[in-house]
C-alpha cells in the first residue's frame, strides 16, 4: 500500500486530478445505476406477481432508457480516461527524466500499456461493485467474465505502468 501512495504522490497534479475525476465519475455512475436497476427490478417483479403486465412493461421500457443513458455516460467516461491519458503523457514529457519515455522514444507499445492501465485502473472499483453485486444476487450474467477480466487487467497493468511511467524522486 505504501508503494501505491508513493507513486500516487510522485504523479503530477494535472494527471492526478484527471484520474481522480475519472474515478469519481465512474464510481458514482456505477453505484447509481446499480441502485436504480435493483429498485426497477423489484418494481417489475412486484408488478409481475400482481399480474400487472402493463406495469412490468413500463418498468422494462424504463430499463431500456436507463441502458441508453448509461451507454452515453460510459462513452463520456472513456472521454475522461482519454483526457487522463493525455495529461499523464504531457506530464511525463515535461519531466525529461532519464530512463523514461520521451516524445522521441514513445512507441505504440507505450500507448497501449498506458491506455489499458488507465482503463483498467479507473474501471477497477465499478467492476468490483458489479462482480460483488452479481455474486450477492446470485445472478451469473454474461457480463460477469468481462467484469472479472477488467478487474484482473486493472490489478496487473497498473503497477507495471506506474513503474514504467512515474519516476520516483
Amino acid at each position: 500500500m505504501e508503494a501505491i501512495k508513493r507513486y500516487w504522490r510522485a504523479l503530477g497534479e494535472a494527471p492526478r486530478a484527471a484520474i481522480f475525476k475519472c474515478l469519481r465519475f465512474e464510481l458514482v455512475l456505477s453505484v447509481v445505476v446499480t441502485i436504480i436497476c435493483v429498485i426497477a427490478a423489484c418494481i417489475a417483479f412486484d408488478a409481475l406477481e400482481r399480474e400487472d403486465i402493463l406495469g412490468a412493461c413500463q418498468v422494462l421500457g424504463f430499463l431500456v432508457l436507463l441502458l441508453i443513458v448509461s451507454l452515453i455516460c460510459v462513452i463520456y467516461g472513456y472521454v475522461l480516461v482519454y483526457r487522463a491519458y493525455r495529461a499523464v503523457k504531457q506530464w511525463l514529457f515535461s519531466l525529461n527524466a532519464s530512463g523514461y519515455p520521451t516524445e522521441a522514444t514513445w512507441t505504440a507499445k507505450d500507448t497501449w500499456l498506458l491506455a489499458v492501465a488507465l482503463v483498467g485502473f479507473t474501471g477497477l472499483l465499478p467492476n468490483l461493485i458489479g462482480v460483488i453485486t452479481e455474486i450477492a444476487l446470485g445472478e451469473w450474467s454474461a457480463s460477469l467474465p468481462g467484469m472479472v477480466f477488467w478487474v484482473v487487467i486493472g490489478i496487473v497493468t497498473t503497477p507495471i505502468a506506474a513503474r514504467r511511467y512515474i519516476p520516483l524522486s
